[in-house]
């Protein structure tokens, strides 16, 4: 993890990439991932797999005609909750 987690310093720092971490104080069961706020990819999540690709994993695009009867609505709101709760990671500090 500590590997990754200079590489998404690395790319926020010196190339000035939009990136946000957080830290959940409980270890979540699933992740979810939003990108360019139109698709969202989740998974479930297990610790110290080496490829994590292997993990199965679903996309859900999201449909703005038909907001609220999309699988991406609901795991957007669930994600905001917990991205609310959690810790932000200060970069600066594990550089």
């Amino acid at each position: 993890m500590k590997g990754s987690l200079q590489v998404i310093a690395d790319l926020k720092l010196k190339r000035k990439f939009d990136i946000e971490v957080r830290f959940y104080d409980n270890a979540t069961l699933f992740r979810l991932m939003f990108i360019n706020e139109r698709v969202c990819v989740f998974s479930y999540n297990v610790y110290g797999t080496e490829d994590e690709m292997a993990v199965p994993q679903l996309f859900f695009s999201k449909d703005a005609s038909k907001e609220t009867k999309s699988f991406y609505w609901g795991f957007e709101r669930y994600f905001e909750r917990q991205w609310d709760d959690a810790i932000e990671w200060n970069y600066s500090d594990f550089i």
